[in-house]
């Protein structure tokens, strides 16, 4: 019997993955459970980015006081409308290459050669407050991590994803998710939980517990990590119901037009 791989492919702005070895799933490209998650409305992002456009406004004018460029011109004002109207999509880009990268060095540090010294990128000294929130939350966690980074998918449900890791609590298997972001929100405990599920479809085994675990990006940040456990059969219900409005805002909805 063949073992099913998992690769991820990028359409847009989306992530999808494609299972090879699962004759029901051939040709299938199946959304991931953050694409799915984005059809929930985010209220704090619109106060977000009229406060980081603003910001970018004020820092501009503050510029040209007392300069000699003090006067602007109508096309110093589109420019500044211009850039301010980019500011909250660059802070969320930056925001995103600072995630991954931290999650990269944290799937670095669970798999290196426990005969060795980890050494630190130069390029990632950015990233230490996270990796020592990390440390500060694993010595404390009482778990386990055996598997970091992991494909899982639903054949059942029709999605997939990347979990962080799985650890165990006395033999019991414990889903994990980092996040680096500013806060813990809902969409967190609904994607780990679909994590759990698919993990529990394709292996056949339980998973007991699942954790988002917040890790803070300054080195004087109080408290150095956040970590709260999921009610999974319940967020679970809140990602079907999430899956269900994904996919019929994709399904032809009007049936005429006059």
């Amino acid at each position: 019997m063949t073992t099913p791989t998992i690769r991820q492919v990028t359409m847009g702005r989306g992530r999808h993955y494609v299972v090879e070895g699962v004759r029901e799933l051939e040709g299938v490209k199946l959304p991931s459970v953050t694409t799915i998650l984005n059809v929930i409305s985010k209220p704090a992002l619109v106060p977000w980015a009229k406060r980081i456009s603003l910001e970018k406004v004020k820092a501009e004018l503050y510029g040209h006081i007392g300069s000699d460029s003090a006067t602007m011109t109508t096309s110093d004002v589109d420019q500044l409308v211009e850039a301010a109207s980019k500011r909250p999509d660059q802070v969320r880009d930056a925001a995103g290459e600072f995630g991954t990268r931290a999650h990269q060095l944290i799937q670095d540090w669970l798999e290196r050669d426990q005969g060795l010294p980890f050494t630190l990128p130069d390029s990632d000294s950015d990233i230490v407050p996270v990796l020592d929130s990390f440390l500060e939350w694993h010595q404390n966690s009482g778990l386990s991590i055996r598997v970091a980074e992991s494909m899982v998918y639903s054949q059942q449900h029709r999605y997939a994803g990347t979990m962080d890791a799985m650890a165990y609590r006395d033999g019991q298997r414990v889903a994990l998710d980092w996040k680096t972001s500013s806060g813990l929100y809902p969409e967190a405990a609904l994607q780990v939980a679909a994590y759990s599920k698919a993990y529990e479809e394709m292996s056949g085994l339980p998973v007991v517990e699942a954790w988002v675990i917040r890790f803070a990006k300054k080195p004087d940040a109080k408290p150095l990590f956040e970590a709260r456990r999921v009610d999974i059969e319940a967020a679970y219900r809140g990602f079907l119901a999430a899956q269900t409005l994904w996919q019929t805002l994709r399904d032809p909805l009007w049936e005429f037009a006059i």
